[in-house]
């Protein structure tokens, strides 16, 4: 028998016509210094704050991450489907990319953020 166990973690949900994606890593570099899994997974919806939506409600510890070519946004499972908690510019400073990965691990925590 074959055990289905999915480690808890942050799931990141990015546009799939984003070739490279550089910038997401700076993300995960935030979550990392957390300590914080991750997961990253390509799909075909375009809105970010679809994709972080969709991202929370995929993720265990309901906390998802989305990004297309211009946004990224933050999302919680228990906030309303269209109101992420925070969104910054795809091409923000590289600081603002990885601070956003740490507030997102920060949110599984249950402690403030940066």
């Amino acid at each position: 028998m074959e055990a289905n166990y999915e480690i808890p973690c942050v799931k990141i949900f990015y546009h799939n016509k984003i070739k490279d994606i550089k910038k997401i890593n700076h993300i995960v570099f935030g979550l990392e210094e957390e300590g914080i899994p991750f997961e990253l997974s390509p799909q075909d919806e375009v809105s970010d704050i679809k994709l972080s939506y969709n991202a929370s409600l995929n993720s265990k510890v309901e906390v998802g991450i989305g990004v297309n070519s211009s946004l990224i946004s933050l999302h919680y499972r228990k906030l309303d489907a269209n109101k992420p908690l925070f969104t910054i510019k795809f091409d923000d400073e590289i600081e603002n990319l990885r601070k956003l990965g740490t507030n997102a691990a920060r949110l599984v925590k249950g402690i403030p953020f940066k």
